[in-house]
């Protein structure tokens, strides 16, 4: 999305499931970065009622995203829009 922004859709994918891949992916990233201080925010959105379109998926994803960079980064903000 930007300079230090990324966007991932994984598709029939439950909350639990995001839940399990978003862990496992930030676990991944911080075995490959130690050399390196690297901090991630996640906002992950699970949508179980369709919204308008995809800039109402991304606004809100974006929105859970930089409650976490406000509270210093490096972390994992889940939501579900029903």
């Amino acid at each position: 999305m930007g300079g230090d922004e990324f966007v991932a859709i994984f598709s029939n994918c439950n909350e639990n499931q995001a839940k399990e891949l978003i862990k496992r992916i930030k676990n991944k990233l911080q075995v490959n970065t130690k050399s390196v201080m690297v901090t991630y925010s996640f906002g992950v959105l699970t949508i179980i009622k369709p919204l308008q379109n995809s800039d109402d998926v991304i606004r809100k994803a974006d929105k859970l995203m930089y409650s976490i960079k406000r509270k210093g980064k490096n972390g994992i903000k889940f939501s579900s829009y029903k």
